[in-house]
Order: C-alpha cells, then sequence, then structure tokens
C-alpha cells in the first residue's frame, strides 16, 4: 500500500515537472522582456547624464556660468560702461543710487497707486497718444509734483551717486524677487512728469535736470544681466524718448545741454546685453531641469487638465518622469537651442531672426507632461525683437540731439543725416534692423527719423503692430 502511494507520488511529480519547467522558462522570458526596456532606459539616462556633465564643463570652460554660484563671480567680470553725471557730485559716497531707490521703494508704491486720473490721462496722452499738451496741464501737474515733493529730491540725490545694483537673488530661479526693479519704472514716470511741468513753465535748466535724473535712474540695471532690467530699461528709454520730443518743441536746449544728452544716450548702448542675459537665462535653465516639477508648478499658465480631476497630480506625474530620466533628452534639446541663441543675439537682428523662429517652429507643447523647453523658450524671438528696438531708440536720440544742435548752430535743419558728421556725431549710427542708416526728412519746421522696424520693409515712416512686426519706429518732432 505505501509502496503505491509512493509510486502515485513520484508519477505525478514526473507528470508535473514538464510544465514547470515551462512555467519557469515563460516567466524568466516574461522577467526579461519586462527588464530590458528599464535597462536600455537607465544605460540611455546613463550617458545622457554623462554627455550633459560633459556639456555643463565645456561651457565653465569657456568662461560661461552653469549654476547660480559660477554666476557671482561671472557678473564681476561683465563690463561696466562709464557714467555720464553733471557734476560728479558725491562719488566718493557710502551709498548708492540703488540704496536710495530701495529706501523711496514704499512711497514709490504709493506714487502708482494714488496716481489722479487727470496725471494719468496726462501721461497717456504724452507717451501712448503722442498728443501735444496745453498750458492748462500745468496747474494739476504742479499740484501732483508738491505732493511728491520730497521723492523727486531724493531721486535727483541719487543720479548724483554711483548707480549700485539691486539685491537679486538668482539662487531663487524664476521665483527671485524683482519688486525693487519694477519701482524704476515708476520714478522714471515721476521724473518725466517734472519733466513736462517744468517745460510748459519755460524752465529750460529745471526741465534738463530732471530729464538727465530720468536717463540717470536705471543705471542701476544697466549692466543687469536680466531679461526683465533690459526690458524695463527699453520702458524707460522709450519714455524718455516721448518727453523728449515735448520738451524739443517748447524749449531750445544748449549746445552742451544736447552734447551732455547724447553722451546719455551712447552709454545706454550695450552690444552685449541680450547675450549676457540670455547666459542667465541659460543657468536659470539648467537649475529648472534639476527640478521641472518645481519650475512647471511655477508657471501658473501650466496647468494641465490632470489637475482639474485631481489637484496636485501634474506634480507628482513630473518628479516621478524625472526620476526615471523623461527629461533628460529634451535638457540636451534646450542646451541645443541655447547655443544657437546665444551666438545670435550678436548676430544682425535679420539673421538672428532666423533662428529664433526656426525654434519657434520646432517648440511643441507636451501631450501629457508640460513642455518645460517650451515653457523656457517660446518667448526667445520677442526678446530678440525687443533688443533691436531698444537699440534703435538709443539710436534715434542720439541721432535727434545732434540734429538739434545742426540746427542751434545752422539756424536751419540738414537736408542729409550725413551733414551731421563729423562735426556731431563721430560715425552714423545703423538701424538694427536693416544695417542701413534711419530714414530722415524734415517736415516744415521738425522733421521725423525711422527705423524700418522687425519686417525690414520701408513702409514710408508709418508705425505699426510690435506684435505683427509691422510698419516703421518713428521719432517725429512737429514744430
Amino acid at each position: 500500500m505505501t509502496a503505491n502511494l509512493t509510486n502515485q507520488t513520484s508519477q505525478c511529480s514526473r507528470t508535473r515537472t514538464p510544465w514547470q519547467g515551462r512555467q519557469r522558462r515563460i516567466l524568466l522570458i516574461a522577467g526579461v522582456i519586462l527588464l530590458c526596456p528599464l535597462v536600455v532606459f537607465f544605460a540611455a539616462k546613463y550617458y545622457s547624464d554623462r554627455h550633459y556633465a560633459a556639456r555643463l564643463a565645456t561651457i565653465r570652460t569657456e568662461g560661461n556660468p552653469v549654476t547660480v554660484q559660477d554666476m557671482v563671480a561671472w557678473q564681476e567680470q561683465l563690463h561696466v560702461s562709464a557714467d555720464v553725471l553733471e557734476g560728479d557730485v558725491s562719488r566718493q559716497s557710502a551709498k548708492t543710487s540703488a540704496d536710495l531707490q530701495i529706501e523711496a521703494a514704499e512711497e514709490l508704491d504709493t506714487v502708482f497707486l494714488d496716481e489722479p486720473e487727470d496725471i494719468i490721462d496726462i501721461f497717456k496722452r504724452l507717451i501712448y497718444e503722442e498728443e501735444t499738451l496745453s498750458p492748462a496741464d500745468l496747474e494739476p501737474l504742479r499740484r501732483y509734483l508738491s505732493k511728491h515733493s520730497d521723492l523727486l529730491q531724493l531721486l535727483h540725490a541719487a543720479a548724483e551717486l554711483p548707480p549700485g545694483r539691486f539685491p537679486v537673488d538668482y539662487s531663487k530661479g524664476y521665483e527671485m524677487e524683482v519688486k525693487p526693479l519694477s519701482k524704476i519704472r515708476i520714478a522714471v514716470r515721476l521724473l518725466l512728469l517734472e519733466t513736462i511741468a517744468e517745460t510748459l513753465s519755460e524752465n529750460r535748466d529745471q526741465a534738463f535736470a530732471a530729464l538727465i535724473t530720468a536717463m540717470a535712474v536705471p543705471r542701476p540695471i544697466r549692466e543687469e544681466p536680466l531679461v526683465l532690467a533690459q526690458w524695463i530699461r527699453k520702458s524707460c528709454n522709450g519714455m524718455v524718448l516721448s518727453t523728449l520730443k515735448e520738451t524739443l518743441v517748447r524749449v531750445s536746449y544748449t549746445d552742451a545741454q544736447l552734447n551732455h544728452l547724447r553722451r546719455m544716450f551712447e552709454q545706454e548702448y550695450n552690444p552685449n546685453a541680450l547675450a549676457n542675459s540670455l547666459m542667465t537665462e541659460r543657468v536659470l535653465g539648467i537649475a529648472a531641469f534639476e527640478d521641472p516639477a518645481g519650475a512647471i508648478a511655477s508657471a501658473v499658465w501650466t496647468r494641465r487638465w490632470m489637475d482639474d480631476v485631481l489637484p496636485g497630480s501634474t506634480r507628482t506625474l513630473v518628479q516621478t518622469a524625472n526620476a526615471f530620466g523623461w527629461f533628460s533628452g529634451e535638457r540636451d534639446v534646450y542646451l541645443d537651442y541655447m547655443d544657437a541663441l546665444i551666438p545670435a543675439a550678436r548676430m544682425p537682428y535679420q539673421e538672428a531672426r532666423n533662428i529664433t523662429e526656426t525654434i519657434n517652429t520646432e517648440l511643441s507643447d507636451g501631450i501629457v507632461l508640460p513642455s518645460l523647453s517650451n515653457l523656457l523658450l517660446s518667448s526667445m524671438d520677442i526678446f530678440f525683437q525687443h533688443t533691436a528696438e531698444h537699440e534703435a531708440g538709443i539710436s534715434q536720440g542720439i541721432l535727434t540731439v545732434s540734429l538739434e544742435r545742426y540746427r542751434l548752430a545752422h539756424g536751419t535743419l540738414p537736408d542729409q543725416l550725413e551733414a551731421l558728421v563729423p562735426h556731431y556725431l563721430d560715425a552714423m549710427p545703423i538701424d538694427p534692423f536693416s544695417q542701413q542708416p534711419f530714414h530722415y526728412r524734415c517736415e516744415g519746421n521738425g522733421y521725423m527719423l525711422y527705423s524700418v522696424g522687425a519686417n525690414g520693409i520701408d513702409d514710408g515712416g508709418v508705425e505699426g503692430d510690435f506684435f505683427y512686426k509691422e510698419g516703421d519706429l518713428v521719432f517725429q518732432v512737429r514744430r
């Protein structure tokens, strides 16, 4: 009996053995099939990380920053242009212009928030509608400026100090505090209102002093390698140019004052501003790829459909995907694009535009996860256009004050801009959009200067739309 049971058990064991063997083989094959993609995936991630580290090392070898810590030493090496001030007053002061503007930050907020409707209307007509102001605007301006006389006095004092720098903490990446920079535009706006008030009162020297101070206030961010800082500079210089038109119609500056304005405009030109800003953008982009979940979460416009179903799911998914190397390939693509954009920042605009437009057509948003490259690079074409427009505005300012010096000396305007060289200009400024001289024509006692603008086409001095890259960039003095 026992022997029979043993034989039956042995037979059952022998009967199951072939299936068990096949089962093990099936499980082994399934395991290999499942494991192979992971091995390939992590191997690819390993080699991608090595390649990425080598690229960062190359950037450092070229003397450019990779981390926020690198930026500290790099910024100290950036060229800082000399200041053109009226009297070199208090140059040895322990305080700087940036220090005084930080002290005035709270009052500048008040200026912005409590601006009366009549003052808003005056500024709107001056800057945006380019209407000639009337003596009736003087009284509300005087009342408003009197209310902020202490602040104006402080801003004039700040203009006589070394520029200094605002404490921008780049370690916070795209969440850095830039609020002090935003106050600059408010300060310039207030000073330009003072310029207009003095102009309407025909106080030439006071109008000139206010205008010079308005140009001097943004000096602390002139060399700041940050796109936002350069955007603010362009905005401030644009307001200065609009105000200059109004003052030229009403007061006659001296040759010395006009020459001083010319030098102030010349020091605003910084051919490395865009390239340096893009190097900073690359550092911030590298930091963003180290924490893509944080970078995507900080961009409020990237809210995804998954968060509508389950709040926070996008961040969790991004963190998980990043752990498995999801963003490694995109990170390399980002560096490829930046390697193209930084040299393009030193090219003529129309050449650079071809590069930025190509990148824009290649960028695409992620279907499931947001594309970090798209978030970081989508506005680069606007930065290039913005920089070229800023350079065009600076050149128009230089040409304008040179034309006014010529008119002051000869009693009439020149027929051609070439007449300004070499007595009033060392060389003729070039339109950054066409790489040709600016267009100029006399109109009675006034004149028009214009750049062909982003489309590169001479539209005969007809202004266009910034966003659609249409029309010319026009500076017109009507007398």
